[in-house]
């Protein structure tokens, strides 16, 4: 097994419109492995989202990356909706140059899997009906022939919100973390942080609850994670396969279509609100949009429903990564913990596909369907629109998943080790 590291810094305050203070710099960090028959690049942005189609076909086309896993650390301290034009084809480039200079860079490696306890985060849901948590690290580390740290994948779930209403942009925690591991071990180790499945869990605490400290916060926060990761490298189990292999499937998910009488009451609460007014996900000018298209999919009798790809990675029976999109909600990491006939898993969420919103369990997902009307209060989503936090959107209508999804996605996910 061969690996390589490569990075390049994808802050780009020129291209922010308004305030373009930086606290710490946003990178695009790379490790690509070859086994010999194929080729796999982890690429991990310091972004909200990992929607970067243009770079993966660059990667593929022109440097022969099979498959690529752009993970995003759904930072939400990147700039979002302050871009000038030019942006993302500007981060496009630099991701490549990343991919590229790892592939350059390639050495022979020895692989080893490790986990160490730990939590920054906790449940935003848990004064309501779940208390579930990823209390761990888990790391993959690459190792030079000489036994020296070349690179790690360190994935832990926490919503990296610590830094909303600080100063300037920021990669919230796990800027910290890599900082951590950085000054252990040295400079020229690449640490990547990988997101797992925290749709439903924030690190600890929110920017927008403390009225200052935010980014000392962060920094504490990621210190603890570092530690953590050291922890788990030093007591990392060699992995002995050296073979990677790649399984990918399409997932399809139901959504549900709201009664007209529903429609009538959703619009009829719409109008209260003036044009323009922000809402928590887009503004009413928007929802009045959504609502149109829903009305003529109503009309036509239609059964809606949505797709998203996932793969799994593995080496033999020792290692596995499950790459998911979206906000999926940390339920379905301690599944896989439960489930999956791997010595060391990790979960790679917020990959690839940025336009797959929260993936509920059907718990979560039933208390909006119960009560469309209350469930964001009840779910602490208090400004969100009536029911339909956990949806996604389908041709232009914003809908929520049917029940049942949980047991679709987890027979989907079980036959990627099965088969």
């Amino acid at each position: 097994m061969k690996a390589g590291t490569g990075s390049r810094e994808i802050t780009l305050p020129e291209y922010l419109i308004g305030d373009t203070r930086v606290h710490d710099p946003l990178f695009a960090s790379a490790l690509v492995f070859d086994d010999g028959v194929r080729k796999l690049a982890f690429v991990c942005v310091d972004l909200i989202d990992p929607s970067f189609p243009e770079a993966r076909r660059d990667l593929r086309e022109r440097l022969g990356i099979e498959h690529t896993l752009l993970n995003a650390s759904h930072t939400h301290s990147d700039g979002r909706g302050r871009r000038r034009d030019g942006w993302k084809e500007r981060v496009d480039a630099l991701i490549g140059e990343a991919v590229q200079e790892a592939l350059e860079n390639q050495v022979p490696v020895s692989l080893y899997g490790g986990r160490r306890p730990v939590q920054i985060g906790y449940n935003r849901y848990s004064k309501r009906f779940t208390d579930a948590i990823v209390p761990w690290v888990n790391t993959l580390e690459a190792r030079t022939e000489g036994g020296k740290p070349l690179a790690v994948l360190f994935e832990h779930p926490a919503h990296p919100v610590m830094t909303i209403e600080g100063e300037g942009l920021s990669a919230d925690f796990p800027a910290a973390a890599v900082a951590r591991i950085r000054e252990e071990l040295g400079e020229d180790v690449l640490p990547l942080f990988v997101q797992g499945c925290t749709g439903n869990i924030n690190a600890y605490p929110v920017g927008f609850s403390v009225d200052s400290g935010q980014h000392d916060n962060a920094a504490r926060a990621g210190r603890t994670l570092g530690e953590a990761v050291l922890g788990a490298m030093r007591d990392g189990i060699e992995i002995s396969a050296d073979t990677l292999c790649v399984k990918t499937t399409s997932i399809t998910l139901p959504c549900n279509l709201p009664s007209m009488y529903m429609w009538e009451e959703m619009t009829a609460r719409l109008m209260r609100h003036p044009p323009g007014t922000p809402m928590l996900i887009g503004t009413t000018d928007s929802w009045t949009r959504y609502l149109d298209v829903t009305r003529q999919m109503i009309e036509r009798g239609e059964h809606p429903h949505t797709c998203f790809e996932a793969s799994l990675v593995t080496l033999g029976t020792e290692w596995c990564l499950m790459a998911l999109p979206g906000e999926i909600f940390c339920e379905y990491e301690l599944w896989l913990e439960e489930q999956a006939p791997f010595r060391h898993k990790m979960v790679s969420a917020y990959t690839n596909d940025g336009s797959v919103e929260y993936i509920p369990t059907d718990k979560a997902l039933s208390l909006g369907a119960e009560d469309p009307l209350n469930a964001e209060n009840e779910c602490l989503e208090a400004t969100a629109w009536p029911g339909f936090f956990y949806g996604v959107n389908v041709r232009g209508a914003w809908l929520p998943y049917a029940s049942g999804i949980e047991t679709k996605i987890r027979d989907a996910l079980e036959k990627l080790w099965v088969a």
